[in-house]
């Protein structure tokens, strides 16, 4: 049994933001940060597995190489924020729509704005890329027609990280939300 949250998006964009958890997890708080209601595409939620909290959030960065201030400006909002958690020594995981591209992904010499600030967060908060581990099935996260793109990832801290049991990219629609992005499922092993 899982529960559905959905959250509207800012008036300037079109989609939102969801979260689907296990019935397992307990919500402590779906609005850390009075992020629900600040001018960011994001969301943190601290929830509880067995006895370790954590930090859970979702995050809209606009199309590439566009909105290139508001950008910069999300990322500093994000590493502020993942640095107050973890000095807490509350683990994080990350989840989002970065619409950009790292360089291992793409192509060689394109430029990628969006994927450049990802990985300076990625190097500043010294976090795991969940797309790129050894236990990641599929690859491409978004899809229209014949295009396809990984412009979505998944990120956790370090301690967090070891607790990864596995994360599929489902390319093959079967957890399919009616959108032309790839649902990510990530399991992770965390022991009471």
């Amino acid at each position: 049994i899982y529960t559905l949250s959905l959250h509207d998006a800012l008036p300037i964009s079109g989609g939102g933001m969801g979260y689907l958890l296990e019935d397992t997890i307990n919500v402590l708080d779906d609005n850390v940060l009075n992020s629900l209601n600040d001018h960011f595409e994001r969301i943190w939620i601290k929830v509880k597995i067995n006895t370790k909290v954590i930090m859970v959030g979702l995050v809209y960065f606009p199309n590439d190489n566009s909105c290139k201030n508001e950008c910069a400006d999300l990322l500093n909002e994000l590493i502020e924020n993942i640095s107050s958690f973890t000095n807490e020594g509350i683990e994080c995981a990350l989840f989002g729509d970065f619409n950009g591209r790292l360089q291992q992904i793409r192509s060689a010499n394109k430029p990628s704005f969006n994927g450049d600030l990802l990985e300076t967060l990625v190097e500043t908060e010294e976090l795991k890329v969940l797309n790129l581990s050894s236990t990641c099935r599929g690859t491409y996260t978004w899809y229209r027609g014949d295009l396809k793109s990984t412009i979505d990832y998944a990120l956790t801290t370090s301690t967090l990280y070891t607790c990864l049991e596995n994360i599929v990219i489902d390319e093959v629609g079967l957890y399919d939300l009616g959108s032309d992005y790839n649902t990510i499922l990530v399991k992770f092993n965390i022991e009471a």
